[in-house]
């Protein structure tokens, strides 16, 4: 009886187990209602209509809204109350809408924690895949080493401090436990040979990581309290998570840092920081869901270690190297352990030199070598003077507008600079903002004034050159065109162009011709000169009241205004250089038709 019992029971825990997975598998199935079969053959506009609001639900999730409020959004959409719906919708398709619309409200979080596990599955699948490059090798250093149990104990301890369900956790903590457990490595010759090719993994992986993220390995300062462990892996989640968001939050590790060694209150310093994040995620355009995973887990491990760490930052100062920021270096990834530790602290206070090209002039360059060689001295300042020339860098390279710009705002941005640092600062923002500078930039002493005059008279110099050189290059060109032109057209009359040139010819000599034969009568006189008196006749063009008309034809009145008729003359014939004068003449001549009626035949 008892064995009935115990098995009715477990019956039920199966049968409930099942059904509660098939409620979390069924979205969106379960919202097309019992029978969707029947919903797309009698509904299939609503049908439609429910996919788009499917649509519009997962992305609501993605943008990291509130449940309630992309509940709302849905029923809005499959019209719920106010709004507009067809009066010829047919009842049972409306009750598919309003089940879908009570569904949702009935089952929002757990739709939401479903929607969230599949928008993130790609990325945890391939950070996975990333860290087991480095799994074995850590393992094997957990083995010969002898810290296997001190790292389950810690690893333990730290997923029951944080109490997440953050999937990134379980698969990265046994890293970040290292930070901890370390100093109980064995001084074994197996352990450290197991810690060289540790070492040679993360190499490895930072080389693939560090191609597609852009962020050279020196400049990133997340997990930076883990120390090369902690921000390698954590490169090899941002590259899968927020990628193009990664500059800005990197920066904001790297104020955070600062503003620890600066010794400002660690409570205001991680205030700032979960404010800056914040701001940067919201104007992310993509990922943000993903993104959004990544900065959680940063935040939550990042606690576990900030008193520690902040205790270690009081006497920490590494003189870093002096480096140009180009296209570059910002490949270059992980190269090895700092000290022989796999998790101290070795971030460095590099001198940084920014490239001169076509996108970024010499003047800013020179400007900044100022700022950096007088705030790179200082443990206040020098991480986020060279995390911004790094900024400025990889915009030129990669997001190419507003660099400048931007690069003048954050080096504006740092806190606790001292004063000749804040004075060379101040020449950068006078040399980009001329017009709102509220201090004047210094003449005389400063290298940077003195860059800017020399750059401003290069300026003006080469710009009159390139104006000279564009009027002589105009005038040139004009010239040529002329002469080229004028010798294509006398070319043309000495050898090919006869029918423009030898038509003109022969018009100007029989306009001429005509003139001379042809004397305008009087309007008193009946009589008609012959040939030879009109040729013998002096010509008289100022008592001529009538000129000969230009073109093809022309008129020539003969007798009074009963008596005349047009004589045309034809310009269609073609005509040579070597015609004969009188050719023409008589051919004119010929032309001229005399009125029957004043003839006199006698």
């Amino acid at each position: 009886m008892a064995s009935q019992v115990w098995f009715i029971v477990l019956v039920l825990v199966v049968t409930t187990s099942a059904k509660s997975f098939t409620n979390v598998s069924a979205f969106p199935e379960m919202l097309y209602g019992s029978n969707l079969t029947n919903f797309r053959k009698e509904c299939p506009d609503q049908l439609s209509q429910m996919d788009s609001c499917i649509v519009i639900y997962r992305d609501c999730f993605g943008l990291m809204r509130a449940t309630r409020e992309c509940d709302h959004q849905f029923c809005g959409c499959v019209g719920e109350s106010g709004y507009i719906r067809d009066d010829s919708t047919p009842q049972k398709c409306l009750d598919h809408l309003n089940s879908a619309c009570v569904t949702v409200r009935s089952k929002g979080n757990l739709f939401k924690n479903q929607i969230v596990e599949e928008n993130t599955k790609s990325a945890v699948n391939a950070i996975e895949k990333n860290l087991n490059q480095i799994r074995s090798a850590h393992k094997t250093v957990v083995e010969q080493c002898g810290i296997e149990s001190k790292i389950k104990d810690e690893e333990a301890r730290m997923l029951a401090s944080l109490n997440t369900t953050n999937r990134l956790f379980p698969m990265t903590m046994t890293f970040f436990a290292m930070v901890n457990v370390e100093k109980f490595i064995s001084k074994s010759e197996k352990c450290q040979k197991s810690i060289d090719l540790y070492e040679r993994a993360l190499q490895n992986l930072d080389e693939a990581t560090v191609n597609r993220l852009e962020i050279p390995y020196r400049f990133w300062f997340i997990g930076a309290e883990f120390g090369s462990i902690g921000r390698v892996v954590t490169r090899a989640l941002a590259v899968e998570t927020c990628e193009n968001a990664s500059p800005e939050l990197n920066h904001h590790s790297v104020v955070r840092v600062n503003c620890y060694d600066r010794r400002v209150n660690r409570s205001a310093c991680d205030e700032k920081y979960r404010r800056d994040t914040k701001h940067t995620l919201s104007t992310t355009e993509s990922k943000k869901l993903k993104c959004k995973m990544f900065i959680d887990l940063v935040e939550q491990v990042q606690s576990l270690r900030a008193a520690q760490f902040y205790e270690e930052a009081v006497d920490y100062h590494e003189n870093g190297l002096k480096i140009d920021v180009n296209g570059d270096s910002l490949t270059r990834g992980f190269e090895g352990f700092f000290k022989g530790s796999m998790t101290r602290r070795e971030t460095k206070n590099d001198i940084v030199r920014l490239e001169a090209s076509q996108n970024s002039p010499l003047i800013l360059q020179q400007l900044y070598d100022d700022v950096s060689m007088s705030c790179g001295k200082s443990k206040n300042t020098a991480d986020v003077v060279t995390s911004c020339a790094f900024k400025y860098a990889y915009c030129i390279h990669k997001i190419k507008k507003e660099c400048m710009i931007q690069l003048s705002i954050c080096l504006d941005h740092i806190d606790g600079i001292d004063g000749i640092c804040e004075e060379k600062i101040k020449e950068i923002s006078s040399f980009l903002w001329p017009s709102t500078a509220t201090t004047p930039v210094p003449t005389g002493e400063s290298n940077a004034a003195k860059a800017i005059t020399r750059g401003a008279k290069e300026d003006s110099f080469w710009w009159i050159a390139r104006m000279i050189a564009l009027f002589v290059f105009i005038v040139v060109i004009t010239l040529l065109i002329i002469s080229i032109g004028a010798a294509i057209y006398q070319q043309g009359c000495v050898s090919g162009a006869r029918k423009i040139c030898g038509e003109k010819h022969s018009i100007n000599q029989g306009k001429q011709e005509e003139d001379r034969l042809v004397e305008t009568p009087s309007s008193s006189s009946s009589d008609v000169a012959t040939a030879a008196e009109i040729d013998a006749a002096p010509r008289n063009d100022e008592s001529n009241d009538q000129e000969p008309l230009d073109g093809e034809e022309e008129i020539a009145r003969i007798g009074n205004d009963d008596n005349y008729e047009i004589i045309q003359m034809s310009n269609n014939q073609e005509d040579s250089q070597h015609s004969n004068i009188k050719t023409e003449t008589d051919s004119i001549h010929n032309f001229i038709i005399i009125p029957q009626d004043t003839v006199d035949h006698t």
